[in-house]
């Protein structure tokens, strides 16, 4: 008799496509109904019966109502990063080197990304979501501080780590705005005074930091 090993079992590609597909049905009725009736105004059997699927199927792949949220929550921010990312190293490979250039081309991808999937966005900004997702949302603010401070070339002081926070308020709460906005004429206007704004503050701070410079050098000439 043989002593070789059971095989081990596996999935077929039809077996992963169907759990793809019983994940993506659940995650789109989850959405809709949190974005009609909000998270706490929505049951696992709401999401479940708009899905056409069953309680056990939702528990098995999200643990419960906050993993579908924490999931749906993000695929949301990964889609604008993506957006952010793509958009930066599009302009770097057309020869773009200036950061505050490079921030501008960021800041518009993010604002039309929050604009085209602003339903879902709205619902986001509500604050209507799980207990103890604040401490998820701002992790996710501080990574996002650190690539926007990695982009700027800022320094790791208090000036520095200020100029990245105040930045990212900005657009922060253009999003917001932009994501209230029906059409996307009214939406770019926002974007467009966001952005000049930016670069206004950016402009001000790189001439102060040359002023400063050229102050030290001179008290030096005048020191030798």
């Amino acid at each position: 008799m043989s002593t070789a090993p059971e095989p081990l079992r596996t999935r077929g590609p039809w077996q992963w496509s169907r759990t793809e597909e019983t994940q993506r049905n659940l995650l789109d009725a989850a959405l809709e109904l949190f974005i009609s009736n909000g998270y706490a105004g929505t049951s696992i059997a709401d999401i479940v019966d708009r899905a056409n699927s069953s309680v056990g199927s939702l528990y098995h792949h999200f643990g419960d109502k906050a993993g579908v949220y924490l999931v749906l929550w993000d695929d949301w921010m990964n889609a604008q990063e993506e957006r952010v990312k793509s958009a930066i190293e599009r302009t770097r490979a057309g020869g773009a080197t200036s950061a505050i250039d490079l921030y501008d081309v960021g800041a518009r991808a993010f604002l039309q990304a929050a604009w085209r999937a602003r339903d879902a966005g709205r619902f986001f900004f509500d604050l209507d979501g799980p207990p103890g997702f604040e401490s998820t949302r701002r992790a996710r603010r501080d990574r996002w501080l650190e690539y926007n401070s990695v982009l700027l070339l800022t320094d790791n002081d208090a000036t520095g780590r200020l100029t990245v926070a105040v930045f990212t308020m900005i657009i922060g709460e253009a999003q917001r705005e932009v994501m209230a906005c029906d059409r996307w004429r009214d939406a770019e206007l926002i974007s467009d005074d966001a952005i000049a704004m930016v670069r206004r503050l950016g402009l001000d701070a790189a001439m102060g930091s040359a002023a400063a410079n050229r102050n030290d050098s001179v008290a030096r000439v005048a020191q030798g």
